[in-house]
């Protein structure tokens, strides 16, 4: 690359897919949301970040074909630690909340395994630390 390059479209991570687990992921509170939550009477702050959860999963199934795109997702994303809070009080069975929470635990403690196991992540190189 030269010095002044924003960006080079021949770079693979430009035209890279995004892997479908990454986009099964993001769509885990749609289904939390639509199956086991209580939809009336939510609070405006619940619905704010439910709605951005959902917005994330959308974001990155519309950006499977390109992981550069994919980084509107990855923005959204840091909606998803307040929204999961949101989200699980809206599920009125404390015994379904539970295993809920246990699933969803398991399922992104997995997911976080096969990620450290994908090459994009190896070897990992700060961004600072990159040349020009």
């Amino acid at each position: 690359e030269t010095k002044g390059t924003i960006m080079n479209t021949s770079d693979p991570y430009v035209s890279n897919n995004v892997k479908l687990p990454r986009i099964l992921v993001a769509f885990i509170p749609v289904a939390i949301y639509i199956f086991l939550s209580k939809k009336e009477r939510n609070t405006a702050e619940q619905e704010f970040y439910i709605n951005a959860m959902i917005f994330n999963a959308f974001a990155m199934l519309a950006s499977m074909g390109s992981t550069y795109l994919a980084r509107i997702g990855i923005y959204t994303g840091s909606m998803l630690p307040i929204g999961y809070g949101y989200l699980f009080q809206t599920i009125q069975d404390e015994k379904t909340k539970k295993l809920t929470l246990f699933g969803v635990l398991s399922i992104y403690l997995f997911y976080w395994i096969y990620s450290l196991q994908t090459w994009s992540l190896n070897p990992f190189h700060w961004i600072f630390e990159r040349s020009l």
